[in-house]
């Protein structure tokens, strides 16, 4: 009885993180003069039973919409030396709004093969439903959220970006571009942060081109976060939630300093993990239901009207002119017009109308081959019928002022036959 109750005290202690030296003066009033790194851990076996089933358990709250996944490395005496190992771990947000601890293992090296085994562990004890990874550029890890959950959109972390940004940019110029690069996020809504990146890749062109192609390049993976509704963006933007977790990891592994083996890292890892997963689940929602509800909602371009791309497949919806791309159709001729320099008081009854995506390119601010054709056959086509002589429109088809929208220049030109007025 006496050795049960000895073995249950030093479990607990090792999970609360107390040094074996302050164990030895706990367990001498047990009749235990010496209490060694190796005893303590033979005396925690008891965990390895709860930890086991903890890491093994069925994901089966989902769906899980949010992931975070990130790794510590920890040292473990392996052939007679100390070698590093990588815990690799994972966080998400279930259907409740709740934290959960999706997953722990340890393998020697933080690469493809680990994360993608780790994140198939994760898959077939039914992860579902993720919309959104966040985590380092690690591309191993990248490749596995890829092959693995087909459908995720991964978020580069910011924090760590801002590292990644730092190595490539001068030093006596990091704290400029630091500021520039947190006006970012400090924007109130999608369009207006796609906006200020524009800005800050102006800044940066011509002085630090590096920086500005480091930024471009990485566009779409730092600012996946404004897919998403505003209110979570702090929690989605980067791994930060996840780093006070990382520390009480910390304080109670440096006790330890060296692991005998893996075992006992998983133990004490993994028993760590348990607890802070309670206290998750049985605590305040992490996120709200209706903020999740429209977090898995996804926004399906009209494709009956509007099948214009950008440059990297998808329509571009944060982006401040792409509310302009909504306008009717019959409206598009006199857009482009605007756009490309024409003179709209030459328009005729019946407008040039040409697609939407010579609209979108320019209101977009993009000159692709495509857009610089499309402009030029414009031009021609609008030149031609300039120069044709126009039948007299008929009545019901006649350009009226009053269905002209506010912009259109007629509003402010004496009336005229193709800009008849209303009867009455």
């Amino acid at each position: 009885m006496l050795r049960r109750s000895c073995e249950s005290t030093v479990a607990t202690c090792y999970l609360l993180g107390v040094s074996t030296r302050r164990m030895e003066k706990l367990v001498e009033s047990l009749g235990i003069t010496r209490l060694s790194k190796s005893q303590v851990s033979i005396m925690a076996q008891d965990l390895d039973a709860q930890v086991a089933e903890f890491r093994s358990r069925p994901l089966d709250q989902g769906p899980y919409t949010f992931v975070a996944a990130d790794a510590l490395v920890l040292k473990v005496r392996e052939g007679g030396r100390v070698v590093n190992v990588h815990a690799l771990l994972a966080t998400g947000v279930n259907a409740d709004g709740h934290r959960e601890i999706l997953g722990l293992q340890a393998t020697s090296a933080e690469d493809g093969a680990g994360w993608l085994g780790f994140f198939r562990d994760l898959t077939a004890r039914g992860l579902s439903g993720v919309r959104l990874v966040t985590s380092d550029a690690h591309a191993g890890l990248v490749a596995a959220i890829g092959a693995t959950l087909p459908g995720a959109t991964w978020q580069r972390c910011r924090t760590h970006y801002a590292a990644n940004l730092m190595a490539a940019t001068p030093k006596s110029s990091w704290p400029w571009v630091r500021a520039l690069l947190h006006s970012v996020y400090d924007q109130p809504d999608a369009a207006s942060v796609h906006a200020q990146f524009d800005r800050v890749l102006d800044a940066v062109a011509e002085k630090l081109p590096k920086v500005s192609e480091h930024l471009d390049t990485t566009r779409a993976d730092v600012l996946a976060f404004t897919s998403f509704p505003k209110e979570i963006w702090r929690q989605i933007w980067s791994n930060n939630p996840s780093e006070r977790l990382n520390r009480e990891i910390r304080r109670r592994t440096d006790v330890v300093g060296i692991f005998p083996d893996r075992d006992s890292l998983i133990r004490l890892v993994g028993a760590v993990l348990a607890e802070q997963h309670d206290e998750w689940v049985e605590g305040r929602r992490y996120l709200g239901l209706e903020v999740l509800a429209r977090s898995r909602v996804t926004a399906v371009p009209d494709t009956a009207t509007n099948t214009n791309t950008n440059r990297g497949g998808d329509l571009d919806r944060h982006h401040p002119g792409a509310q302009r791309l909504t306008e009717p159709e019959d409206h598009a001729a006199v857009v482009t017009h605007h756009a490309s320099g024409l003179d709209p008081d030459r328009l005729d009854p019946e407008p040039v109308l040409v697609g939407l995506d010579v609209v979108e390119d320019y209101l977009l601010g993009r000159s692709s081959s495509a857009a610089k054709k499309a402009d030029a056959d414009l031009r021609m086509a609008f030149a031609r019928r300039s120069s044709e002589p126009h039948a007299p429109a008929p009545p019901a088809a006649s350009h009226r002022r009053s269905s002209c929208p506010a912009w259109c220049r007629c509003r402010s030109r004496p009336a005229s036959p193709s800009h008849a007025t209303s009867p009455g």
